[in-house]
């Protein structure tokens, strides 16, 4: 007979093994159909794929732990569809280092995760001869965080994270990439270990309106462009936080056909080299209305072979601002003036409306400034109830990480507050109609994805526009 004790620990046991185990149960080899919510948690625990005619729905809420060294790869079709409210979460189990979500030769344009939170992977994603859209996810790996070789890939308004000894944003071959409004940040901690933000060679990469922070113990490199004949690299803020050597952009082999317009590279670490752009056999590239910002030392722009098309650039803060070669005619070799904390211009910039006139104009409708962000000039229709020289419309802090707030006057006429995401979507809405007073109110945005947000206050006489930056 067993004793009182005896009991006690059997029944703890069957009751571990029901938490663990007892809902979607242990998978491995073969998987497909549906995992729903409430047979959640799945325990992958080897290597699971999801086989070429078949599909794989996870339900929103679902949490897939991996034990160590599992993964999944589809060969199929995956649908991770989450929702803000009910995320999807794959990550180790019980913290376990697991290989990541893995798609090989899934060429299904259904392919989707979105709202998916990766943890705990050494690679949290790599997609090769495959097509995927990737939204709303967040991806923390250990080496390299996107892995993407001859696919079609979309991935917007995402986080993603990596911490190791040696890390590496992206690196992607042969594959179309579209990349937008997403906040990547990879950090080295390894002895005299390199960083980079994005390693792409060859295909045709469109990069656009992302925040990229890269902490190195020995380089921090923003973009790595081989082999490239088509691409566009716009509107990026890369912060380098190496405190030996930092580079904004490696180019070889990049033809005239690759854009690399309205991004800002600054150094981040007092008394560390930057270099800001290096040039190897390039065909005419195109990089215009860019910031290169050092902090002393370091060569602004440096050709060791090859023509580039380089104007509007603003090149400051290094020991040499050119190296074989002239600077652009409309260069600007002064401190662009911007604001530390959010990189737009402040107001006495030079880097005001000092873009090429040819590439498009600012959202308020005057000359591109130069530079990631721009600095706005209220695109407002007067009438006679309203002076916009008396009006004053306060968002602070600018970036936030939590909420922002907002200050403003409401005369005679009812006041729309609207937030909209990256893609135009209103978020967020509201109208104020207590005349002759001072609104102040806030913005919390619970479970939105970090990036940048458009605020707009809107009157009958009057429209008045903000980039917002909500840093997780």
């Amino acid at each position: 007979m067993l004793s009182r004790i005896q009991l006690v620990v059997a029944n703890l046991f069957l009751f571990i093994f029901t938490v663990n185990f007892a809902f979607g149960g242990a998978v491995s080899g073969a998987v497909f159909g549906h995992w729903t919510l409430s047979q959640s948690p799945y325990i992958v625990t080897g290597e699971s794929y999801v086989p070429a005619d078949r599909q794989l729905f996870i339900e929103a809420g679902v949490q897939v732990r991996f034990t160590a060294g599992a993964s999944l790869t589809v060969y199929g079709i995956l649908i991770a569809n989450g929702t803000y409210q009910q995320t999807i979460e794959f990550s180790g189990y019980y913290g376990s280092t697991w290989d990541g979500l893995r798609f090989q030769n899934s060429n299904f344009t259904s392919n989707l995760l979105n709202y998916v939170i990766v943890r705990n992977a050494n690679t949290p994603l790599v997609v090769q001869l495959s097509t995927l859209q990737v939204t709303n996810s967040s991806f923390e790996g250990l080496s390299t965080g996107l892995t993407l070789v001859r696919s079609v890939v979309q991935i917007n308004s995402c986080n993603i994270t990596i911490r190791g000894s040696y890390g590496i944003g992206m690196y992607s071959v042969e594959s179309d990439v579209y990349f937008h409004n997403n906040v990547l940040d990879v950090q080295s901690s390894g002895f005299a270990q390199n960083a980079i933000g994005f390693q792409i060679n060859s295909g045709s990469p469109n990069i656009q309106f992302n925040i990229i922070t890269i902490n190195a113990t020995s380089t921090a490199t923003g973009f790595i462009l081989q082999n490239q004949n088509v691409g566009l690299i716009k509107r990026n803020l890369v912060k380098l936080y190496s405190q030996l050597e930092n580079s904004g952009l490696e180019l070889s082999d990049v033809a005239a056909n690759v854009q690399i317009h309205h991004n800002t590279f600054r150094s981040m670490i007092n008394g560390s080299s930057f270099n800001g752009v290096l040039i190897y056999t390039c065909r005419n590239v195109d990089l215009r209305n860019n910031i290169f910002w050092g902090r002393g030392l370091g060569i602004g722009r440096q050709i060791l072979s090859g023509v580039v098309f380089w104007n509007y650039n603003v090149v400051y803060g290094f020991t040499e601002n050119y190296l074989n070669g002239t600077a652009g005619p409309n260069d600007i070799n002064s401190d662009p003036l911007l604001d530390e904390q959010t990189y737009y211009p402040t107001i006495n910039s030079p880097v005001i409306n000092a873009g090429d006139p040819t590439l498009p104009y600012d959202p308020d409708g005057t000359v591109a400034d130069i530079g990631a962000f721009y600095y706005s000039f209220t695109k407002i229709e007067t009438r006679d109830v309203f002076n916009p020289e008396r009006f004053d419309f306060y968002c602070y802090p600018n970036p936030f990480n939590s909420s922002v707030q907002f200050r403003f006057h409401v005369s005679t006429k009812p006041v729309h507050l609207t937030i909209y995401n990256s893609i135009g979507q209103s978020v967020f809405s509201a109208t104020y109609n207590r005349f002759n007073e001072m609104v102040s109110t806030s913005w919390t945005p619970h479970l939105k994805v970090s990036g940048i947000y458009i605020v707009e206050l809107a009157s009958e006489d009057f429209v008045i526009r903000r980039s917002l930056i909500y840093l997780k």
